[in-house]
Order: structure tokens, then C-alpha cells, then sequence
């Protein structure tokens, strides 16, 4: 990066001493200037507003969510079936499996620029995102955004046990001890057919293998719905969520969320789940000796020194090490660059005034992402 901005800022040096060295300069072709729109009072109709980003993390948690549903005959498990390890409370628990973290850009309020033009020139072409921030100048073949949708694919479980098919007998039965008792005999049923199929005794086999695999896939599901009135259901599904936070400067243990294992996400001040922490330590600042290109400012704010017109500004983000604890677990653990902890410089003015060189940038910093000709 450090070897790019110096390429640049040589170009810049260049273009300047050439300009500097005509002794009559052509006013036909027009300018450019770029100037921090908080500096000009009523900014020209001929000119383009655009902003830099600030990098926000959106901190996405996927969450295991496992439900222990207690069966009907649970009581009468061992005495039927001699099945000792059932269910015999209804009960959920969570786990967090994963944690990921994206950065993406939001405009920063205190760094919109406006493009003035004038003179015999047309406006650059200049691509923003929705929410103003700019991605490219005169680069006419825009990026195609595409949406990352994570497909979680998961087996379809009912809740309930409405949907066994009870037999005659279980439906006429007076007790839930009769009922098992029927339900335990008709799973020896089933055992048994399958037994047969298999042995190759059944008066009725199928004709062939497909339809051996089917009946045999059919015998096994239902002795399943059967067996879940004893040992009771296990359902499983997934839950994602989202958290943003915005990055001001370095944190250390900053408090995002709280994690139950028996509510999954909670606020923070749930004191039923344990704390997740966010830690954030930058690891590589802009180090460019050139001054930043960006207005001072007293202890309040206030601007007291105003930036020059110059060329275009752009971002040199600074790189930061994003580490998530859960109890004693590293969730997770990356390196990302954040557009506030860098800089700000600007590109030559002849960017804008050259159609057929275009300059991309990304969209989560405000960086550089590539210099094209068309």
C-alpha cells in the first residue's frame, strides 16, 4: 500500500511541476477540485457530493438451538422395551458454533467532499453505494453486488407426536399403560416384517431391488415415529443473528452480548447467560510521513484550519487484530482493516478530468482498490 501511495504522490508531484511550468494555462478545457463539503457554504450545482466510509463490524452468531422433547410412554420405556437412557423432561439447550466477522462501510459525517467542475467539462463518472459512499470514478463496468446468503440445510422435525400413526388398538386403549403396551407390540411387528424382507420369507417380497430398499426405508421410519413415544424427540435447528458495533478506537473486554445456554442470545444485561467480549488492537497504523489531507481541528472540533483544494480524497485504512471471547473460548480471532484507523490522502485532480482512467474502491474503506484504463 505504502509503495502504491508513493507511485501516486510522485505522479501528483509530476502533474503539478507540469502545470506549474506553462506560463499560460488553457482555461478552455475546465477544472477540477475536490473540497471537503463542510468548508463551503453553498457548495455549486455543477458538483458531485460523495463520502468516505467508517468501517462498522457486523459480527454475525450462528447458534445451535437443541430441543429435548419428552415421549408419551417415557414411563413405560424400560418395562416394554428395556430402554434405560430416555428423555423424561422437556428441555432446550444452546450452543454457539460459530462466529464471523464482516466489515462493511457507512458514511462518515465529518469526511463528505464535493467534486466542483467548471469550464468547458463534463461531470466525472462517479459510482456510489446506496448510502452515498463512493466505490468508483469513471469506471463504467460497476462491480455486480452479490448478497452471500448462507443455505442451512436441516431435516424437517415436528414437535409433536400427533402425527404417529396410531393403530387400532392404541386408539381404543382406556389407559397410557395399554396404549404402550400396544405400541411396544407393534414395534415388535415391524422388527419382525423387516426380519422377513430380509431373509427373503415374506409371503409378499418385493419385485426388486428399489422397491426392497423403499418398503424396508418405510418399516424403518415408522418403527422411528414409534420408538420416539418411549425415548422421547431430539430436534435441532439453527439461529443466526447479528450485532454491529462501530469502532472508535482500540477496546479491550467492550461487552457485546450475553450468552445463555438455556435462552441462546440475550442482552447484556441478562445476567442468565455468560459475557461475550470484544477485543480490538490495531496492529498496523498508516505509517506515511506525508501530512494528512484533512482539515484541523481545536480540542472541540471546531475546524481552524481548512484543507486546500486538492485531487480526490481517499482513505489508507489501518489494520486492526478482532478477537471474540466466550468464557475461556476464542470464538473468533482475524485480522481486519478499518477505515478510521488509517488516514486520509488524495489523488491527483487529473483522475477525474482523464474518462478512460478509472479508480475502484472498497466500499468497507474507502481504500484503493484498483487503478484500470477502459
Amino acid at each position: 500500500m505504502n509503495k502504491l501511495f508513493g507511485f501516486l504522490l510522485l505522479c501528483s508531484v509530476m502533474v503539478t511541476a507540469q502545470v506549474e511550468a506553462k506560463t499560460k494555462p488553457d482555461e478552455t478545457k475546465g477544472t477540477f477540485e475536490v473540497l471537503p463539503l463542510a468548508e463551503i457554504g453553498n457548495p455549486s450545482t455543477r458538483g458531485i457530493v460523495y463520502a468516505l466510509p467508517k468501517t462498522e463490524l457486523e459480527i454475525q452468531i450462528l447458534a445451535e438451538r437443541t430441543q429435548y422433547i419428552r415421549g408419551p410412554f417415557y414411563q413405560y420405556s424400560e418395562r416394554y422395551l428395556g430402554l434405560k437412557d430416555v428423555i423424561t423432561e422437556n428441555e432446550v439447550q444452546w450452543d454457539m458454533v460459530q462466529v464471523s466477522v464482516h466489515p462493511f462501510g457507512i458514511p462518515d459525517a465529518e469526511n463528505h467532499f464535493l467534486i466542483r467542475y467548471s469550464g468547458n467539462v463534463a461531470a466525472p463518472y462517479v459510482v456510489k453505494s446506496a448510502n452515498g459512499c463512493i466505490e468508483a470514478v469513471n469506471y463504467f463496468k460497476a462491480d455486480a453486488h452479490e448478497e452471500m446468503i448462507k443455505e442451512i440445510e436441516l431435516q424437517a422435525h415436528v414437535a409433536t407426536f400427533d402425527f404417529v400413526p396410531y393403530t387400532e388398538e392404541m386408539l381404543v386403549a382406556n389407559s397410557t399403560a395399554k396404549k404402550a403396551e400396544e405400541a411396544a407390540a407393534y414395534i415388535a411387528r415391524i422388527r419382525e416384517n423387516r426380519t422377513l424382507l430380509l431373509s427373503g420369507e415374506a409371503s409378499h417380497a418385493p419385485a426388486d431391488g428399489k422397491a426392497m430398499e423403499l418398503a424396508l426405508s418405510k418399516l424403518d421410519n415408522l418403527e422411528q415415529q414409534f420408538l420416539e413415544l418411549f425415548k422421547g424427540k431430539v430436534i435441532h435447528s439453527v439461529e443466526e443473528k447479528q450485532v454491529h458495533f462501530l469502532p472508535t478506537q482500540e477496546t479491550n473486554r467492550e461487552l457485546l452480548f450475553r450468552f445463555s445456554k438455556y435462552k441462546g442470545m440475550v442482552a447484556k444485561d441478562d445476567f442468565s447467560g455468560e459475557p461475550v467480549f470484544l477485543n480490538i488492537a490495531i496492529t498496523d497504523s498508516v505509517t506515511i510521513s506525508d501530512t494528512p489531507l484533512q482539515p484541523e481541528r481545536d480540542k472541540k472540533g471546531t475546524i481552524i484550519k481548512p484543507v486546500a483544494s486538492a485531487g480526490l480524497f481517499y482513505r489508507i485504512p489501518g489494520t486492526a487484530q478482532v478477537n471474540l471471547t466466550y468464557g475461556n473460548q476464542s470464538m473468533y480471532t482475524g485480522r481486519v482493516q478499518i477505515a478510521q484507523f488509517g488516514k486520509i490522502f488524495s489523488l491527483p485532480a487529473t483522475v477525474l478530468s482523464d474518462p478512460a482512467q478509472g479508480v475502484i474502491f472498497h466500499p468497507e474503506t474507502g481504500a484503493i482498490k484498483a487503478i484500470v484504463k477502459q
